[in-house]
């Protein structure tokens, strides 16, 4: 303040000269008498007094955030003179701001409450209370007076608002904007609610200064919860966030009101409870806004997966962070490892923040289950397909012995999973029995073909309730061999009902998978009859170890034989060969065999034990040493255990 140019130019560098010495060197850029400070190697002063108001609010300036109560002042000086009135008419934002009663024992809201260092001599309020203000403004009203005149304030110069007149409060509304907000708020001048001081009919006033208050929305967590084994994170979370230190959720209820998807309240109240659930997108992301400054850290729990949680967050109004809470936590609640995992860990079906025996159990107890059934579990529902199956088990089965506390595993970064559409399912054993009567026990081994990578995997397996039933439960069913080679072993359930047996399986942790061919199960029945219907699988799934589901194909079994039989041939006649069919009940040695006219055997096709089953051989028309026997007749004789049939065949040339 007070710097001048020494030259009569509009361009130019001098120095400035203050009790003989340079006080700084101001370039002209413009006008005479105009200049821009750009170097100060002593002391700039600045003086001069503050522009005169006689009404103001103190703080003239200031920020708030939702929820804020605001102590404000009303300042007042009359310059000088003698007043026997002041009225005081603010316009007061309505979207923003709620007005505090100061008098609550009084009919009516009292916005204004008075201070006894204005008047000195006994004071009359003539008016407290709102106008019914406008769709932008409420309206609030303050008059005092005295019956003779008085100086208000400083009574010399430099006068100043510095006599507080009266005292008002205001609360800050729900604020939740992206930036922040400069509202007004405003002395009227409009007629009849003028505000003013006056000594009789005679207006005494100077400029009244209106205050500024700057809202700034409260902080905000941009959250990104990923989920293991799944492309599509969308899903309800769990979002716990407590001030570090502190064992429980904070109960801000402007801040539950404003993320919870599911509010409740509690004991029936009106207070809500602490619990927050959010709903996350596609890429697993949500908002958690009206956050009150602190210090905090967030938990966030998905429905089937461990909880994560986040390092420690300092928040302010105003501040936005964004945050991917997926480190592990020790006993203590202290973060671990040092670095967050790649997404929260599968396999929390009891929802207890541990991945134990007690999970695999519960999902395998309500196997098949789909949201309509009375027993489906959410949380049993990994991945969030809509049943509850083999892949939600294997979830289990990988982090098997992993819980919310120490160290978590490490894991294989998996892209893609092996591809399993060529494996094929297939259940054997029934043909390899020799003979049929009520009580015979015999096992069926469900094996498996062609497997890539097979983490986990379900089946259904299907028998006539009248024609077998298995062994006790704890006989009837055994695990196949399709994880033994995995070092960490594998777990292993089965439920025998009529008519259906169900059979699930997983191998622990995630460094090893099955390939090849194994057999996933074997199970054992006792025969009620001579035949033992059909055995078979009706419905399978394998689980790669990226979690991926495949309906198993299935080499459907074929009906066998009830008894055995040697059919004709065909063609007959034939030329140059011929197909020879015959069936077998059971598993026997058989002989087929053809002969000549004169008795002698031309030629063996068959001389060895056969399972079960309908069987088509073909003869080429030549003998034993491979060659072409010459046209005529021929017989073809089926021994099979004590069966014996022989029939009649022409070769035509």
């Amino acid at each position: 303040a007070g710097l001048t140019h020494p030259f009569n130019t509009t361009r130019g560098v001098a120095p400035r000269w203050v009790n003989g010495v340079i006080d700084s060197v101001a370039s002209g850029l413009g006008p005479i008498n105009k200049t821009v400070l750009s170097k100060a190697p002593g002391v700039l002063r600045v003086e001069g007094n503050d522009p005169l108001f006689s009404i103001e609010l103190a703080p003239g300036s200031s920020a708030a955030s939702m929820g804020d109560t605001l102590d404000l002042q009303v300042l007042a000086n009359s310059q000088g003179s003698s007043i026997d009135q002041m009225n005081f008419f603010l316009n007061v934002p309505r979207a923003y701001f709620d007005i505090v009663d100061q008098d609550t024992g009084t009919a009516g809201l009292q916005p204004f409450a008075d201070s006894t260092g204005a008047f000195q001599t006994p004071s009359t309020i003539a008016q407290n209370d709102t106008s019914a203000g406008t769709a932008e403004f409420i309206k609030l009203n303050f008059v005092e007076s005295v019956i003779l005149g008085e100086v208000v304030g400083r009574v010399t110069a430099p006068f100043d608002s510095s006599q507080t007149a009266a005292k008002l409060q205001l609360v800050v509304k729900n604020f939740s904007g992206g930036a922040s907000l400069d509202t007004v708020l405003q002395w009227s001048s409009e007629p009849g609610r003028q505000t003013v001081f006056r000594r009789g009919t005679t207006e005494l006033a100077t400029p009244a200064r209106d205050a500024k208050i700057i809202l700034t929305p409260r902080a905000r967590l941009i959250v990104t919860v990923p989920l293991e084994g799944r492309s599509d994170y969308a899903d309800t979370i769990d979002a716990h966030l407590r001030l570090i230190g502190y064992t429980q959720d904070i109960t801000d209820q402007t801040y539950i009101a404003a993320n919870d998807v599911t509010p409740v309240f509690a004991g029936g109240s009106s207070t809500l409870e602490d619990s927050v659930q959010v709903v996350s997108n596609s890429f697993g992301t949500f908002q958690l806004i009206q956050i009150p400054a602190g210090v905090y850290e967030i938990t966030a729990k998905a429905p089937g997966f461990v909880t994560g949680r986040s390092d420690t967050l300092t928040l302010f109004n105003g501040s936005s962070k964004y945050v991917t809470p997926t480190y592990g936590s020790d006993a203590l609640g202290n973060r671990s490892p040092a670095t967050r995992l790649t997404s929260l860990r599968g396999g929390d079906a009891t929802n207890d923040n541990q991945v134990d025996i007690s999970d695999a159990n519960l999902i395998f107890s309500v196997w098949n289950a789909v949201p309509a059934d009375a027993n489906f579990v959410r949380d049993a529902d990994i991945n969030n397909d809509g049943v509850i199956n083999s892949i939600d088990l294997g979830f289990v089965t990988k982090n098997f012995g992993n819980d919310g506390f120490g160290a978590p595993p490490v894991f294989r970064t998996i892209n893609e999973g092996g591809d399993n559409s060529a494996a094929i399912a297939k259940v054997t054993g029934v043909e390899d029995v020799e003979a049929w009567w009520p009580g015979r026990v015999f096992e069926v081994t469900i094996q498996v073909q062609g497997m890539s990578d097979v983490a986990a995997y379900g089946l259904r397996v299907s028998y006539d309730p009248e024609k077998v039933k298995p062994l006790a439960a704890d006989q009837a069913v055994s695990q196949g061999n399709v994880f033994d080679e995995n070092p960490a072993g594998s777990l292993f359930f089965h439920r025998v009902r009529p008519g259906a047996i169900d059979v699930a399986s997983g191998r622990i942790g995630a460094d090893w998978s099955a390939s090849g061919d194994a057999e996933l199960a074997s199970i054992r029945f006792v025969a009620l009859g001579d035949d033992p219907g059909v055995i078979d699988i009706v419905a399978g799934q394998v689980v790669n170890s990226a979690h991926v589901g495949i309906p198993v194909r299935v080499e459907k079994a074929r009906a066998l034989p009830m008894v055995a039989a040697l059919h004709q041939n065909y063609p007959n006649p034939f030329n140059p060969s011929t197909e020879i069919r015959f069936d077998i009940p059971t598993a026997r040695d058989v002989k087929l065999r053809i002969y000549n006219q004169l008795g002698q055997t031309v030629r063996t096709l068959v001389d060895h034990r056969m399972k079960a089953g309908t069987y088509s051989l073909e003869w080429d028309g030549s003998n034993q040493a491979g060659q072409g026997v010459a046209s005529g007749v021929y017989f073809y004789n089926l021994e099979a255990g004590d069966f014996r049939d022989l029939r009649k065949m022409t070769l035509v040339k």
